[in-house]
């Protein structure tokens, strides 16, 4: 029996125009269901940490936690969680932590349609703040944790009696009770001074009064990415730290962190 007959008929019971026609609505009704049944993926949000450097102190300004990335339509795609600052001469190296919303495709993470990559570059637009070629550090790392670390400080051209005052076993407490500072060592020396004889030579000396204070600490400092914080301020060598005990505050500087 021939496929199609004289009268243009599939196996001599079916037109072909027909057949044609039911294959079409198969088709259409196997399109609908797979837009219908199949939900399409949606973006994943993940932490990125980036560093943005040689910055002026007025970015820094404009932005905070919270801040909001959003896209042409107004729709949120990202969130600043964190931000630290350290001057860099005249400017200033921003770390920020970043709440993205990327898509997966082929096994590369894209955000805003650029992919994210470790050493990559990212352009941030925050509000009215833009921020070019901000260097990825991390993704996807746990954000936020406790730790514990010991930071030695000296605290140079102390008055005596706050010198005096510095002991082994002082601590900070935070706004709930808990002591987030402990002083574990103290080493005090007289501070220098130079001086001037008569005939113009110049000598270091001590200073009669003034102490260099250095102290150890233990402190429970906040860890984002791969960043150190105490009261919001970065724990990095070379970086003021203040203590906040009940009886004094004194600023210093970090000189070793382990």
């Amino acid at each position: 029996m021939a496929i199609i007959d004289g009268k243009g008929r599939v196996f001599g019971k079916i037109n072909v125009i027909d057949l044609m026609v039911i294959l079409f609505i198969i088709l259409v009704i196997a399109v609908g269901a797979k837009f219908v049944l199949v939900k399409p993926d949606h973006p994943a949000w993940i932490t990125v940490e980036v560093m943005a450097k040689n910055q002026f102190y007025t970015t820094i300004e404009t932005i905070e936690t919270g801040s909001l990335i959003l896209d042409s339509s107004g729709n949120k795609i990202g969130e600043v969680l964190a931000i630290y600052a350290s001057p860099r001469g005249m400017k200033w190296d921003i770390t920020l932590y970043l709440n993205l919303s990327i898509e997966k495709r082929s096994n590369k993470l894209y955000f805003a349609n650029n992919e994210l990559n470790i050493n990559g570059n990212i352009d941030i637009t925050l509000g009215h703040t833009n921020i070019q070629d901000a260097n990825i550090i991390s993704i996807n790392k746990s954000l936020s944790g406790e730790t514990k670390a010991i930071v030695e400080v000296i605290f140079k051209d102390t008055k005596p009696w706050v010198a005096e005052k510095i002991t082994k076993g002082d601590t900070e407490t935070n706004s709930q009770g808990r002591i987030i500072a402990k002083i574990i060592s103290k080493e005090s020396i007289p501070a220098s001074m130079i001086v001037t004889s008569d005939a113009g030579e110049i000598y270091i000396r001590e200073h009669p009064e003034l102490k260099d204070v250095t102290a150890v600490f233990e402190i429970i400092a906040k860890k984002m990415g791969t960043s150190l914080s105490l009261h919001n301020e970065g724990i990095k060598i070379g970086k003021n730290f203040n203590f906040y005990a009940d009886e004094y505050d004194i600023s210093g500087t970090i000189i070793n962190i382990s």
